[in-house]
């Protein structure tokens, strides 16, 4: 567990905040208003924060309500997670063995990263 900063961004932390409201939300939507109520923080500052989320594709606003929700930069960031969080693959060892006995042929997996990989595997067959 990471521990909490000792000088945190009370900005990012509200954004954060606001984030995981939005997505534990009974209808996956929240206005402005209802933010900042829930929160107990001022109408300005949340619409301040939800701009810039909405800016950078963190939340979507439905143009029928003035509603916010979730937007796709979360999901293109959550799948990033597996390949990169830790800067290694996931363990994907069977499937190159299972490739490598079908087709007869090494078989290798990589992940670029600029001029370079993030991580490498490989399977070789048996040269009995």
């Amino acid at each position: 567990m990471v521990k909490k900063p000792r000088y945190p961004s009370l900005t990012v932390d509200r954004a954060i905040t606001i984030l995981k409201l939005i997505g534990k939300s009974q209808q996956q939507e929240m206005g402005i208003s209802e933010i900042a109520h829930e929160l107990d923080i001022s109408k300005s500052a949340v619409h301040r924060i939800v701009s810039t989320l909405e800016f950078h594709g963190c939340v979507q606003k439905n143009p029928s309500n003035s509603k916010y929700a979730l937007g796709l930069t979360l999901f293109e960031l959550g799948n990033i997670v597996p390949l990169f969080g830790n800067r290694r693959a996931p363990d994907h060892s069977h499937l190159l063995y299972y490739l490598c006995d079908n087709i007869g042929e090494t078989v290798n997996f990589g992940i670029p990263d600029g001029n370079g990989f993030a991580s490498r595997a490989g399977a070789a067959r048996d040269s009995t």
